[in-house]
């Protein structure tokens, strides 16, 4: 019902004009079936916070892709290949850092972003025979071997982070030392490939979703 302003009697909800005293009303929104009828509406949230949602998680994939193949491509160079990722001398004594880590994946709700941690970090700088200027690599956490020297040629296994404008080393091979061959070498933890669990998650998602489907469609 919609009341008069006018002279306060009651009206249908669609009348254009008072019963009594004829004043123009406003015509009141008709309820949905839905809410005649009890039904529950949808849980949607608003369409700018969808969208936004939606971009969010297009951009985690996208890096958890982007990351994934760089962790598979080190793989693929370290024990199938045999090819460093940096091959050169070490043109500076090793230096100690404080490096931040950032983690990010697409575990939990997504998108997720496991926060920044700072480490301690080992900083090589080397003259890459194949660059024209010199590269950094950083060993992230303990270590444990033979540190590196000035002059040493070495090979790098590890993979680029763009994040830290460097190689993110784990194995560090000391190939000569004064001009002899060595069998030293510089080894650390190797970063958990997040962004490929990641992807393989999504991935398993995905299918389940297809089986389901389908599932549907035979039954």
């Amino acid at each position: 019902m919609i009341t008069c302003p006018n002279c306060g009697t009651s009206n249908r909800a669609t009348a254009r004009f008072c019963l009594r005293c004829g004043q123009p009303l406003a015509p009141q929104p008709v309820p949905s079936a839905s809410l005649r009828t009890g039904a529950p509406l949808p849980m949607l949230p608003p369409r700018g916070t969808l969208a936004s949602w939606l971009t969010q998680v297009q951009q985690t994939v996208a890096l958890a892709w982007q990351q994934g193949v760089a962790e598979i491509r080190a793989f693929y160079d370290e024990w199938i290949a045999r090819h460093p990722v940096v091959t050169g001398t070490v043109i500076a004594p090793p230096q100690q850092t404080q490096v931040t880590i950032v983690v990010q994946g697409l575990f939990g709700p997504v998108p997720f972003s496991g926060g920044q941690s700072q480490q301690n970090g080992l900083l090589l700088q080397v003259q890459d025979a194949r660059a024209a200027s010199p590269v950094s690599v950083v060993l992230i956490g303990a270590t444990q071997g033979a540190l590196p020297q000035h002059g040493d040629d070495v090979y790098v296994w590890g993979q680029w982070d763009a994040g830290m404008n460097a190689y993110r080393a784990w194995r560090v091979q000391i190939a000569q030392r004064g001009g002899q061959p060595t069998g030293l070498e510089l080894t650390t933890g190797r970063p958990m490939p997040l962004a490929l669990l990641s992807l393989l998650l999504l991935a398993l998602v995905l299918l389940a979703c297809v089986c389901s489907l389908c599932a549907r469609a035979v039954f």
